[in-house]
């Protein structure tokens, strides 16, 4: 009985390894997402159940108070203590700014409202990537009145 030798080069071996570490990579992501970080999620609720303010493993503080730092708190309380104050900054941003935004006229504004998780959201951004549309966005808060100027200031950070 004859025997075959067969010769796998090497672009077929580095295929092969290529596969078998994909499969590797896919069983670990399997368990993080459907065990390690189910399980965590819940342990850490349970913690929170029971009154501890551990910080969950994941990075994510446990509190709110921790996502809205103090100079985020300060900056949003001197803006909104301030509305006198930004609107004399909106007259004189509408004269820094005035041959800039002469020529844009306002002919039909519109107006999205609606209830919460409604797709408002997806139908604002999808309105301003046209070109047509603009609106005022989260880095624009807590200074509506002066969007240019906070722009500017802004732009920074």
């Amino acid at each position: 009985m004859p025997v075959a030798l067969a010769y796998m080069g090497p672009g077929a071996g580095i295929a092969a390894f290529g596969a078998l570490l994909a499969m590797v990579g896919v069983f670990v992501f399997m368990v993080v997402g459907f065990v390690w970080y189910p399980v965590q999620r819940l342990r850490t609720a349970a913690r929170r159940r029971r009154g501890k303010q551990a910080a969950p493993e994941g990075g994510e503080p446990a509190k709110l108070e921790d996502r809205y730092s103090a100079p985020d708190r300060f900056l949003h309380r001197v803006a909104f203590a301030t509305i006198p104050i930004q609107r004399a900054l909106a007259d004189l941003e509408d004269r820094i700014y005035a041959g800039r935004i002469a020529n844009i006229e306002i002919e039909r504004p519109v107006f999205i409202a609606s209830l919460p998780r409604a797709g408002t959201t997806l139908l604002l951004e999808t309105l301003c990537s046209s070109g047509a549309f603009v609106a005022h966005t989260y880095r624009h808060m807590p200074f509506l009145f002066i969007p240019l100027l906070w722009n500017a200031i802004s732009r920074r950070f």
